[in-house]
């Protein structure tokens, strides 16, 4: 009876990963919104969005198509099932309840351009019409926080370059790459200058609220995009092409650097050790540590200082390596260091003076130090940590997906495995343990 058991086993299993390797995921993309996503006059998914779906969709294994629509209607296919994800968007603050935005594929700066000439000193003062595409990520943004400033809709973002080039607008917005230093902007096209950067945002990746499989294939998925992956998208990428076909004086001009800027983004971007943007407000970090913990966020005081005692505790970096491998072994989540169990932020203060290197820096030498020593270097690529300001205080988040096999932590001589449940890391003693790696992972411990 064993003995069959054990030879339907494998057969079961196939049989439950059917249904994921045959799976289509479908993708609501922005039809006119060059060169992030659009249609080509043959109805074609074009742009970095897309190229960026289709890789995601070779990592994990599953068929995508694309549907186009405006900025709305893509959403509206999100919230009504139509569509699995959205292939990019701002994070927007009263979608919180409704949508989840996976971690960023690029950073953009909206730009407020005007005609070289028109130098009004502030945006209340302008009087011409400033031109926009109806309906793109920008489009809402711009009207809560400038109410007073005339917009010129178009239709199409195509519609509105063409006058561009014509230098017939007296001013316009777009959305830019933010491109970082050593590598310089993107200039104004011909006839135009920046006036003002209205805005420097993240596109993300969105899906439904509670759905979980998605969000979690997403991650997932993300994770396994490599630079060398990121390097080939861009080496076969028919943007370039299509500035001289369809040109934009500034974006042509700036072809080389738009080119070597998405390499350095994603070089930053894949880095698992990243520091926080000099403002550090983040509303999505906050909104976690608002929510309390759960079985997808924990808070940790310190690495290994102890605030009690007053001293280096090596046994607190045995907890945190603990937290990490919990999150590992199961859907992933967030773990925030140098935050209270009521949310509160704290800072690292404490660690960073036990170190010696006493900052940011020290700090994360110190933990890959403990995920190494713990866990194994080969968890790096599921984990992604950074330091970052909140409240005024430095902490560090460690966002993590799930492993791609059973993540032990190691104490002398001897394994622990731990999962996440009922918002903690539980230990598994070893029938546990085999009976969830089996069930988690489809494989025999």
């Amino acid at each position: 009876m064993k003995l069959k058991a054990a030879l339907l086993l494998p057969f079961i299993f196939l049989l439950l990963s059917l249904p994921l390797f045959s799976q289509t995921i479908r993708v609501a993309h922005q039809k006119d919104y060059y060169p992030y996503s659009w249609s080509d006059s043959a109805g074609n998914p074009k742009g970095f969005l897309i190229e960026w779906w289709k890789l995601w969709a070779t990592k994990v294994h599953v068929k995508v198509t694309f549907v186009s629509g405006s900025l709305d209607a893509c959403l509206n296919m999100v919230l009504h099932d139509s569509a699995d994800a959205m292939a990019g968007s701002f994070f927007e603050q009263d979608m919180k309840d409704h949508l989840r935005y996976a971690e960023f594929i690029m950073r953009l700066k909206t730009i407020l351009f005007l005609e070289k000439g028109y130098n009004p000193k502030s945006v209340n003062e302008i009087t011409k019409p400033v031109s926009i595409v109806k309906g793109e990520l920008s489009d809402k943004f711009v009207r809560q926080k400038f109410p007073r400033l005339n917009l010129l809709y178009f239709n199409s973002e195509r519609e509105m370059r063409s006058k561009i080039d014509q230098r017939v607008l007296s001013g316009f917005i777009y959305d830019y790459p933010d491109l970082r230093p050593p590598f310089e902007e993107v200039p104004a096209p011909k006839g135009y200058s920046k006036f003002l950067v209205i805005r420097a945002d993240k596109i993300r990746p969105v899906v439904k609220e509670g759905n979980d499989r998605m969000i979690g294939l997403l991650m997932t998925g993300a994770a396994q995009i490599t630079d060398n992956d990121i390097l080939r998208i861009i080496s076969g990428y028919s943007i370039i092409k299509k500035q001289s076909e369809i040109p934009w004086n500034g974006l042509i001009i700036a072809s080389a650097l738009f080119l070597m800027g998405l390499v350095a983004l994603y070089l930053l971007l894949r880095s698992r050790r990243t520091n926080a943007s000099p403002t550090g407000n983040d509303d999505e970090w906050k909104l976690l540590m608002e929510q309390g913990e759960n079985e997808r966020v924990e808070f940790k005081s310190s690495l290994r200082w102890d605030l009690r005692q007053e001293k280096v505790n090596k046994a607190m970096e045995h907890v945190i390596a603990k937290t990490i491998s919990a999150f590992l072994n199961s859907e992933g989540g967030t773990l925030f260091i140098g935050v209270d169990d009521e949310g509160k932020a704290i800072g690292l203060m404490p660690d960073y003076m036990s170190l010696s290197r006493k900052n940011s820096d020290g700090f994360l030498l110190a933990l890959t130090d403990v995920i190494n020593r713990y866990i194994g270097k080969k968890t790096h690529r599921f984990i992604n940590a950074r330091i970052v300001n909140v409240y005024s205080r430095e902490i560090c988040i460690i966002s993590m997906v799930r492993s791609d096999a059973p993540v032990f932590v190691g104490t002398g001589n001897e394994e622990e495995f731990f999962i996440r449940a009922t918002a903690s890391s539980q230990p598994l003693n070893m029938r546990e343990a085999m009976e969830y790696i089996q069930s988690h992972w489809g494989r025999k411990a």
